[in-house]
């Protein structure tokens, strides 16, 4: 026998089990980075500030992430939230920034002032009234936010609100107000079973 035989012996064995353990990892890894169904991936936007009122909106941005994470699960539906920060504002940047994250919403939020909002409004499926904001009437309200929830790849929202501040609250508190608002009906609003989304 060849001098170097019993070397050739043990070393096979050893390389059929490193095969094998290469082979389980990537089996384990593609599990890993399957979707789980159970999941929404939901990507935040950094809002933006149309009103003429000063806003944090990097603090509410913060804001409105946390408080999505608190709501991401609820008791009797197995899905569960993923909420992702983004750094983009505008929607084309958080669509790209979405792509490569996997998001399956793109939350995008706007302040603004009673003045800037029309109680009609045109959209591709025709005219329609919008329903009051959540809170008092808008011409009593100190802070206003809009917002969309969009899907990437589609051009219109999956769905859109306004959402309204109580009377009496401070131009500091108001945002914050309004954030915890729109944080409870963005989830709401996600958590809703619908067709399939067509353009």
């Amino acid at each position: 026998m060849p001098r170097f035989a019993p070397l050739r012996i043990v070393a096979l064995p050893l390389l059929f089990l490193a095969i094998q353990v290469a082979a389980q990892d990537n089996k384990d890894g593609g599990s890993t980075n399957a979707k789980d169904e159970n999941v929404i991936r939901i990507g935040v936007a950094v809002p933006q500030n149309q009103s003429r009122r000063p806003v944090a909106l990097e603090w509410e941005h913060t804001q409105l992430v946390r408080l999505l994470k608190d709501l991401s699960i609820k008791k009797g539906d197995p899905r569960k939230f993923e909420v992702i920060p983004l750094q983009s504002t505008s929607q084309n940047d958080a669509f790209r920034e979405c792509s490569d994250k996997k998001c399956d919403f793109v939350v995008l939020t706007t302040f603004v002032d009673s003045s800037l909002d029309s109680p009609v409004a045109v959209n591709p499926g025709g005219v329609r009234i919008n329903p009051p904001p959540l809170g008092l009437p808008l011409s009593r309200c100190c802070a206003n936010l809009m917002f969309k929830i969009m899907a990437p790849g589609r051009s219109r929202p999956v769905a859109d609100g306004l959402i309204a501040a109580p009377e009496g609250l401070t131009d500091e508190d108001a945002p914050e107000q309004v954030i915890r608002l729109a944080a409870s009906q963005i989830a709401k609003e996600v958590r809703k079973k619908r067709p399939p989304l067509r353009e």
